[in-house]
């Protein structure tokens, strides 16, 4: 053999067991770190070449000859690499590490959240109304930290999920019970026994009557403040200056609570499901220039104040069934867009109707103490309620309960050949985009009232 030959054969040796050993590597040393074999089999190869490969061709390595730049070089390239391939590994490295941090962070600021949400929901049990109120806080606090934390929440749906839970419990904590809620109408009086005809002129037990009686009514007046803070909390996050809120999204039960305090949820925008089924209201309750997407649900439910859906637009099916209004009700220039059911309700006080639109409308079996009010008179102008000709007109019930001191008086209309039988006074109506057009009027009365 050439002895020019042998530095080539070594090199080849070198070249071949380098390749074995990252294929044995790859398919059975599965416990050596890839980085360091590479690390070991370039340096091998690389120093290899360098040493073998100029002398492999004859380079020349005398004073002005071209080996000893050649070997460098080799060299040099080969130092090149493996840094390049530490750098490489340090990037890996760090990268890891900053995904490991930033998972440990996102576990750190969830633990943290659940923690402080399960401390609030303790607090609601509280016998004191300022912990109960500071649970409040935090729960309301939370729900906007999730809907607003994309980084550690990207997806929109987990961000509602996380905040529908905490919504659960406010609207848990509304419908719960209050003993002294079924008293509040004696409580909201001043106190009235008296001392001889009571209390036969006992003071003792006089005066333990009577403080007794003032730490009840401003328990009730705390547990007041408590529930309506929540509910102001909800109708702020549901306002967005005319459009939807950021707790529009959210779904709300309120079914059979009695609120024994005024309700205002004016302008507030419900997106999801809205449930008020067998609520009890005992002072006003105020829906005016509200929007419900959702189904909304009132059925059988109790209105004993002033009533108010003025203007309120309702894009999904309305139900009142069985609805009983005591007070003054105003559905004036109300929208309903699909379905609205008054079957069987019980009006009374006056009920107003006037301006109101409906696609669909359902009075069977409903009770008017006094005489309802489709058609009104302001001014120079009458604001009439409509119908919708694209109805079916079977879609229109107007035969009130027989024992109904006032009926609606009906009147037959016809279009394009269908006739419907309407409240005497009101219009048919062709709708076109009813929604959107009140939606724009109430953005406008929103920002004046703003």
């Amino acid at each position: 053999m050439d002895i020019q030959c042998v530095p080539a054969f070594i090199l080849g040796i070198i070249t071949i067991i380098a390749v074995l050993c990252l294929i044995f590597r790859w398919f059975g040393l599965k416990k050596v770190r890839s980085f360091y074999v590479w690390i070991g089999v370039l340096a091998v190869l690389g120093g290899a070449w360098a040493f073998l490969f100029p002398l492999a061709i004859n380079a020349d390595f005398g004073k002005d000859g071209d080996g000893a730049a050649l070997r460098q070089m080799l060299i040099y390239t080969t130092g090149g690499v493996l840094g390049v391939i530490t750098l490489g590994e340090n990037h890996r490295k760090n990268s890891l590490e900053k995904a490991k941090n930033d998972q440990d962070h996102l576990r750190q600021v969830h633990a943290e959240r659940r923690s402080r949400y399960t401390t609030a929901v303790e607090q609601l049990s509280s016998d004191k109304a300022s912990i109960r109120l500071g649970g409040v806080y935090t729960l309301v606090g939370l729900v906007d930290e999730w809907l607003s934390d994309e980084k550690t929440t990207p997806s929109p749906e987990k961000r509602r999920k996380e905040g529908q839970v905490i919504i659960n419990n406010l609207c848990a904590y509304i419908r719960s019970p209050f003993l002294l809620a079924e008293r509040a109408e004696q409580l909201d009086r001043p106190y009235a026994k008296d001392l001889k005809k009571d209390f036969g002129s006992d003071t003792e037990k006089f005066d333990a009557d009577k403080r007794g009686f003032s730490q009840d009514k401003a328990t009730l007046e705390e547990e007041r403040q408590v529930r309506q803070s929540i509910i102001k909390a909800i109708r702020e996050r549901l306002q967005g200056f005319g459009a939807p809120g950021p707790w529009s999204n959210f779904d709300y039960d309120f079914s059979n609570t009695l609120f024994f305090y005024s309700t205002n949820f004016m302008f507030s925008h419900f997106d999801a499901f809205s449930y008020f089924h067998g609520v009890t209201f005992t002072q006003n309750a105020d829906f005016s220039w509200a929007k419900f997407t959702g189904h909304a649900d009132f059925s059988w439910a109790e209105f004993t104040g002033s009533t108010h859906f003025s203007s309120a637009i309702f894009t999904d099916s309305a139900s009142f069934s069985g609805a009983e209004f005591t007070g003054s009700t105003h559905f004036s220039s109300a929208i309903f867009a699909d379905s609205a059911s008054f079957s069987w309700a019980e009006f009374t006080g006056d009920a107003h109707f006037s301006g109101a639109e409906f696609t669909s409308a359902n009075f069977s079996g409903a009770t008017f103490e006094e005489k309802p009010i489709f058609e009104r008179a302001l001014g120079d102008k009458t604001y009439k309620a409509r119908f919708s000709c694209k109805a079916n007109p079977e879609d229109y019930n107007f035969e009130v309960s027989p024992a109904s001191p006032y009926k609606i008086e009906t009147e037959e209309q016809e279009h394009n050949g269908a006739k419907f039988i309407i409240p005497k006074g009101t219009e048919l109506l062709t709708p076109t985009n009813l929604p959107s057009r009140a939606t724009t009027a109430a953005t406008k009365i929103f920002l004046d009232a703003k």
